[in-house]
């Protein structure tokens, strides 16, 4: 839904951190949610990049998963104009990728072999396409909406679509991608000082 009414089938890209905008083409994108529990992009640029994700290798049980949300949040961005209303605030330096942590609540199978991951890792309006990683940094799915109803509930889902539907759509139009062949096993790194 993040490429809806693209016009020629290009739509603006920045990176975190950077003022720097640029296009990108739409490769490939699948059909609504609604009709098949897909919600995915795939875009090219011009401009090169070293830096990727890959995909974390298959987990049966991903219950209470600790897990990172990243993206640029619309809530986040509108506070930083709010903050800086006369423009004297906040340094120009583009916009920070913004990021947060909480665990895997539960997984729905939905039909089309595709499932749904439900985490309390805070996501907004802005965060749909950004990554749902474990601590190793390997992506488990793509964070797509969020659910609420206020006059029932104060609760909020965090709504992310697996990463095995994204490899299967990516295998169906031959776009290759990388995966652990590990299972996750983060690890402390320490700085130790020479003395």
């Amino acid at each position: 839904h993040v490429v809806e009414g693209a016009k020629n089938n290009i739509v603006e890209i920045v990176r975190p951190n950077s003022d720097q905008i640029f296009s990108a083409q739409i490769l490939k994108a699948s059909e609504n949610f609604e009709t098949a529990n897909q919600d995915y992009a795939v875009l090219r640029s011009n401009i090169k990049s070293e830096n990727y994700l890959r995909f974390g290798t298959k987990v049966e049980n991903l219950s209470l998963m600790p897990v990172v949300a990243a993206g640029f949040p619309g809530d986040v961005i509108d506070s930083f104009m709010v903050f800086d209303s006369d423009g004297t605030s906040l340094e120009t330096n583009g916009l920070p990728l913004f990021q947060t942590n909480g665990v895997i609540n539960a997984v729905q199978p939905l039909k089309a072999e595709s499932r749904l991951i439900m985490h309390s890792a805070e996501i907004s309006q802005g965060n749909s396409g950004g990554p749902l990683v474990n601590a190793c940094g390997e992506v488990l799915a793509i964070n797509t909406f969020i659910y609420n109803e206020t006059d029932v509930s104060v609760r909020t889902l965090n709504i992310a679509l697996h990463a095995d539907g994204i490899k299967k759509f990516l295998s169906e139009a031959a776009i290759s991608f990388d995966q652990s062949t590990q299972e996750c096993s983060p690890k402390v790194i320490t700085n130790k000082v020479a003395e």
